[in-house]
């Protein structure tokens, strides 16, 4: 009787603790918490700081109000509030896992990498497995131009977490960024040859010769030297060739701010020379996105007719690319006066989506142009009142070798010229990159079956380009 006595007063008890329990963990959550989220989901983030402070002076040791106030000014762009709210959590609870990962991307957002680091890598030591911090890292890491160090963080985390979207980005960033020996070391400067030869079903033919060098010459100072040698014949008129030359100098005090100018001269065929010049500012409002605008004159000589003319373009142009994920986009804008008295402005654009992986990808995309000058004249290059051309894009991508990738895309669609109907327009382009250590040889290839600055409607265009990394 004793030892049932005994057996049903533990089971009370068990039963007690039981209940007691329970009713811990359904404990409503604090409202000031449940609010404030709700108004940071909402993109209210003012009054979340409101209601949270309020939540705050009720329950000051309520650890998770204060993260979530800390999380509060972050994204109401109150940093150094947000970082002062997450230093007093982790002075409390330093492996508080939501107050580290804030305060490391805070910490990152002003450049104090370092300090950002060591909350990253403290994440990681707690959960090897930690993807954000992982990610945020490795971000890190490429900002500090550690690539190497990126690199080995980055392999790691990408076994644990292949499927990871934000992982697969910073791996393409890191090859994409510029090639880099087996050390890590980033390459600055570059040699670049290419030959191309143009022909038209027009007559026209021509053979491009293009020596260009980029040298790093300070962390923020670059040159770029360019020269080339255009041959232009055709059956009824005599060879021409074209000679230039530019250099420019390029400053960049900051990583999203840059200016451009130089100038140089062109040689026509009759041995007569004029200057060339060009001024711009860069901008690079994301890694992945660059801008440049700016004002110059260039050489141009599509045909033998057109160069026999010493023509030059002078005028405003614009250009935006970027490549953010897997996304690729560019745009230009120019307004030229030629030295034939006529003008012209032109807008172009293209936009592609990959869809895949560094393996096989597959291209979708759109590219629009449209050009205007303000008169049609018989100068050896294409000059309607108005032109417009739509086309779509398809294509893919593939890596069948270590040292061999190709990109083959096809533009189908359709262009106006003046008064005439839309006609059927297309281009082939077919590239081909074959890479060892510091070389880089491409064998490209274009046929087009759509207006070209020469004035008939089909052209091919061979080339290949060799480049030296250092």
């Amino acid at each position: 009787m004793k030892w049932f006595n005994f057996i049903g007063s533990m089971a009370l008890l068990v039963m007690a603790v039981a209940t007691l329990t329970s009713a811990q963990t359904t404990v409503p959550q604090n409202p000031a918490l449940s609010e404030g989220r709700s108004l940071i989901q909402k993109k209210e983030y003012g009054k979340a700081i409101q209601r949270l402070s309020a939540g705050l002076k009720d329950s000051p040791a309520d650890l998770e109000l204060q993260t979530e106030l800390g999380k509060a000014y972050l994204y109401n762009r109150q940093d150094e509030q947000a970082m002062k709210t997450f230093n007093q959590v982790l002075a409390i609870d330093p492996d508080n896992k939501v107050a580290n990962l804030e305060l490391a991307r805070a910490l990152g957002y002003h450049r104090n990498y370092e300090a950002s680091n060591r909350h990253y890598r403290r994440l990681l030591a707690l959960d090897p497995g930690d993807e954000p911090a992982s990610a945020g890292l490795v971000r890190n890491l490429i900002h500090q131009k550690k690539y190497s160090a990126a690199r080995s963080e980055l392999s790691p985390a990408l076994k644990a977490h292949p499927e990871s979207q934000r992982l697969q980005q910073l791996q393409k960033r890191i090859e994409s960024h510029g090639a880099t020996t087996e050390e890590g070391r980033r390459y600055t400067s570059r040699i670049q040859l290419s030959e191309s030869f143009f022909s038209d079903s027009g007559g026209n033919r021509s053979f491009r010769s293009t020596q260009f060098a980029e040298l790093s010459l300070t962390q923020h100072i670059s040159t770029q030297l360019r020269g080339e040698e255009k041959r232009l014949w055709r059956a009824t008129l005599p060879t021409s060739q074209t000679t230039w030359g530019t250099d420019e100098i390029k400053l960049r005090p900051t990583s999203y701010l840059g200016f451009g100018a130089g100038g140089g001269l062109v040689r026509f065929p009759d041995g007569s020379t004029r200057s060339l010049y060009r001024g711009a500012i860069e901008m690079r409002p994301r890694r992945t996105i660059f801008v440049t605008a700016g004002f110059g004159r260039a050489s141009f000589a599509p045909t033998v007719q057109a160069a026999q003319l010493n023509l030059t373009s002078e005028g405003w142009l614009a250009h935006a690319e970027g490549a953010p994920g897997a996304w690729r986009f560019n745009a230009d804008w120019s307004h030229q006066h030629f030295t034939d008295s006529n003008r012209s402005t032109r807008e172009d654009a293209e936009i592609l989506r990959w869809i895949g992986g560094r393996k096989f990808a597959v291209a979708a995309g759109y590219q629009y142009d449209h050009a205007h000058f303000s008169s049609t004249l018989n100068h050896g290059y294409f000059s309607p009142d108005r032109y417009n051309s739509n086309l779509g894009i398809t294509g893919i991508r593939f890596r069948a070798m270590k040292h061999w990738s190709a990109e083959y895309l096809a533009r189908v669609g359709g262009e106006e010229i003046d008064t005439v109907p839309w006609q059927t327009a297309f281009q082939v382009s077919v590239r081909n990159r074959f890479t060892y250590e510091a070389w880089e040889f491409d064998a490209d290839y274009s046929y087009y079956h759509i207006a070209q600055s020469s004035g008939p409607f089909t052209a091919h265009l061979p080339r290949v380009i060799l480049i030296r990394r250092f």
